[in-house]
Protein backbone atom coordinates (compact mmCIF):
# COMPACT_ATOMS: atom_id res chain seq x y z
CA UNK A 1 0.00 0.00 0.00
CA UNK A 2 1.10 3.52 -0.64
CA UNK A 3 2.13 5.23 2.54
CA UNK A 4 0.90 8.69 3.37
CA UNK A 5 2.11 11.06 6.04
CA UNK A 6 3.76 9.36 8.99
CA UNK A 7 3.63 5.86 7.48
CA UNK A 8 -0.18 5.83 7.38
CA UNK A 9 -1.82 3.58 4.81
CA UNK A 10 -5.40 2.85 3.89
CA UNK A 11 -5.08 -0.52 5.61
CA UNK A 12 -3.92 0.81 8.98
CA UNK A 13 -6.31 3.76 9.05
CA UNK A 14 -9.35 1.57 8.37
CA UNK A 15 -8.55 -1.38 10.67
CA UNK A 16 -11.46 -0.54 12.99
CA UNK A 17 -13.91 -0.69 10.08
CA UNK A 18 -12.43 -3.79 8.48
CA UNK A 19 -12.45 -5.45 11.89
CA UNK A 20 -16.15 -4.63 12.31
CA UNK A 21 -16.95 -5.95 8.83
CA UNK A 22 -14.95 -9.09 9.59
CA UNK A 23 -16.87 -9.62 12.83
CA UNK A 24 -20.27 -9.21 11.14
CA UNK A 25 -19.17 -11.49 8.30
CA UNK A 26 -18.05 -14.21 10.70
CA UNK A 27 -21.30 -14.08 12.64
CA UNK A 28 -23.48 -14.22 9.49
CA UNK A 29 -21.42 -16.92 7.81
CA UNK A 30 -21.05 -19.15 10.86
CA UNK A 31 -24.77 -18.74 11.61
CA UNK A 32 -25.71 -19.77 8.07
CA UNK A 33 -23.32 -22.71 7.93
CA UNK A 34 -23.92 -23.97 11.46
CA UNK A 35 -27.67 -23.64 11.71
CA UNK A 36 -28.79 -24.45 8.14
CA UNK A 37 -30.78 -27.61 7.54
CA UNK A 38 -28.33 -30.19 6.20
CA UNK A 39 -29.31 -32.51 3.41
CA UNK A 40 -27.67 -35.68 2.19
CA UNK A 41 -24.64 -33.73 0.90
CA UNK A 42 -23.85 -32.30 4.35
CA UNK A 43 -21.78 -29.13 4.57
CA UNK A 44 -20.95 -29.25 0.85
CA UNK A 45 -24.66 -29.03 0.02
CA UNK A 46 -25.18 -26.15 2.44
CA UNK A 47 -22.33 -24.14 0.93
CA UNK A 48 -23.43 -24.82 -2.64
CA UNK A 49 -26.97 -23.75 -1.73
CA UNK A 50 -25.72 -20.54 -0.06
CA UNK A 51 -23.36 -19.64 -2.90
CA UNK A 52 -26.04 -20.16 -5.55
CA UNK A 53 -27.70 -17.06 -4.11
CA UNK A 54 -26.04 -14.10 -5.94
CA UNK A 55 -26.71 -11.69 -3.05
CA UNK A 56 -25.05 -13.98 -0.49
CA UNK A 57 -22.14 -14.65 -2.85
CA UNK A 58 -21.62 -10.91 -3.41
CA UNK A 59 -21.72 -10.32 0.37
CA UNK A 60 -19.27 -13.18 0.90
CA UNK A 61 -16.83 -12.02 -1.80
CA UNK A 62 -16.89 -8.40 -0.61
CA UNK A 63 -16.40 -9.57 2.96
CA UNK A 64 -13.42 -11.80 2.21
CA UNK A 65 -11.77 -8.95 0.30
CA UNK A 66 -12.10 -6.83 3.44
CA UNK A 67 -10.83 -9.77 5.54
CA UNK A 68 -7.83 -10.08 3.20
CA UNK A 69 -7.02 -6.38 3.64
CA UNK A 70 -7.42 -6.75 7.40
CA UNK A 71 -5.06 -9.73 7.44
CA UNK A 72 -2.66 -7.85 5.14
CA UNK A 73 -2.09 -5.17 7.74
CA UNK A 74 -2.67 -7.35 10.80
CA UNK A 75 0.07 -9.84 9.97
CA UNK A 76 2.79 -7.19 9.67
CA UNK A 77 1.42 -5.32 12.65
CA UNK A 78 1.68 -8.45 14.77
CA UNK A 79 5.41 -8.65 14.07
CA UNK A 80 5.85 -4.98 14.97
CA UNK A 81 3.93 -5.53 18.20
CA UNK A 82 6.33 -8.34 19.05
CA UNK A 83 9.25 -5.97 18.51
CA UNK A 84 10.37 -7.31 15.13
CA UNK A 85 11.18 -4.09 13.33
CA UNK A 86 14.48 -3.98 11.53
CA UNK A 87 15.46 -2.32 8.24
CA UNK A 88 16.63 -5.69 6.92
CA UNK A 89 13.54 -7.75 7.86
CA UNK A 90 10.63 -5.30 7.83
CA UNK A 91 10.33 -5.05 4.01
CA UNK A 92 10.25 -8.85 3.71
CA UNK A 93 7.63 -9.10 6.47
CA UNK A 94 5.52 -6.43 4.76
CA UNK A 95 5.67 -8.25 1.40
CA UNK A 96 4.89 -11.61 3.03
CA UNK A 97 1.87 -10.10 4.80
CA UNK A 98 0.64 -8.62 1.50
CA UNK A 99 0.98 -11.96 -0.24
CA UNK A 100 -0.78 -13.71 2.65
CA UNK A 101 -3.66 -11.19 2.70
CA UNK A 102 -4.17 -11.47 -1.06
CA UNK A 103 -3.99 -15.28 -0.86
CA UNK A 104 -6.66 -15.31 1.86
CA UNK A 105 -8.98 -13.05 -0.18
CA UNK A 106 -8.46 -14.85 -3.50
CA UNK A 107 -8.66 -18.30 -1.95
CA UNK A 108 -11.92 -17.72 -0.13
CA UNK A 109 -13.48 -15.67 -2.95
CA UNK A 110 -12.81 -18.54 -5.36
CA UNK A 111 -15.38 -20.76 -3.57
CA UNK A 112 -18.55 -18.80 -4.43
CA UNK A 113 -17.16 -18.01 -7.88
CA UNK A 114 -16.63 -21.72 -8.50
CA UNK A 115 -20.20 -22.50 -7.37
CA UNK A 116 -21.72 -19.70 -9.46
CA UNK A 117 -19.73 -20.35 -12.62
CA UNK A 118 -18.27 -23.84 -12.53
CA UNK A 119 -19.94 -26.28 -10.18
CA UNK A 120 -22.17 -28.88 -11.70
Amino acid sequence: MVEGKGGRTLANTTMIYSGAVTGVFLIVHVWNVRFCQRGPDGLYGVLVHLFQNPAYSAFYIASVIVVGAHVWHGAQSAFRSLGVHHPKWTPAIEWASRIFGVAVAVGFASLPLWVMFGAK
